[in-house]
Formats: structure tokens, sequence, C-alpha cells
């Protein structure tokens, strides 16, 4: 299943396109085949970012399938997004402060032997509740 790229989403937010698999279409390659080439979005070099040389600047770098890569203005380029690449990162919410993992070490925690929860007789047996 294939979406199709949103020139909105490139101009807008474009850093999240980073890590997608792409299809872009070449339109001057499309006799013969079918025009679309797929690949990965792996960079973003928004402009005025430092290293960014100016042909790059405000482009997505796509590395395609073949090897071959290049930066491309996806707000100008016809593309269908096929996927994400990774794992999302998991994190609080913003304000939220992490859980502690729970102590390790059993000593520190107080429970009844399952044993003694189970015995049938009276001295060990749990109090019966009346409703």
């Amino acid at each position: 299943m294939h979406a199709q790229g949103s020139s909105a989403l490139a101009k807008e937010s474009p850093e999240l396109l980073v890590g997608w698999r792409v299809s872009v279409y070449w339109p001057d390659e499309a006799e013969g085949s079918d025009g679309w080439y797929t690949g990965q979005v792996t960079e973003y070099a928004a402009p005025g970012a430092a290293g960014a040389e100016s042909d790059s600047s405000g482009k997505h770098k796509v590395v395609y399938d073949d090897g071959s890569s290049e930066f491309l203005d996806l707000v100008t380029e016809q593309y269908r997004l096929t996927y994400k690449v990774g794992a999302p990162q998991l994190r609080p919410p913003p304000g939220l402060a992490a859980r502690p993992d729970p102590p390790r070490d059993a000593s520190s925690f107080r429970a009844t032997p399952f044993a003694l929860l189970c015995s049938p007789t009276t001295e060990h047996a749990l109090p019966s509740v009346r409703v």
C-alpha cells in the first residue's frame, strides 16, 4: 500500500519524512518502465544549517535501492510514501518524569508463600469475607 506524498508535509514538517521508504517518480524514464524508483529518505538539509551545501539546502537526501543517491525538493517532486523504517522512540509525555525501574533484589519484596495461601489447614487459611 502506498500513500501519495504530500507537498504540504514536505513543506511544513520536512524532518518527519526522514526514515520513510519512498518511491520517486522520474517522468523522463517512465517509457519502458513505470517510472517509479524506490529508496529511503536518510536526511534533511535544513536551509541555513551548518554544513549544508547550497545545492542541497532545503532538500531531502534519497538513497535509492540501486545505491545511488540525490538531494530532492520533495515539495515539488512526485513521490509516494511506502512505510516508515525503524521502531519509534517511546518517551514519556512532556512534564511526566519517567518512573524508576522496580528493585531487582527479591529480598525487598514481602509476599506470602504460595504454599501457605493454598493450604487447607485452618491455621494458614485466609480469613473468609462475608458480603
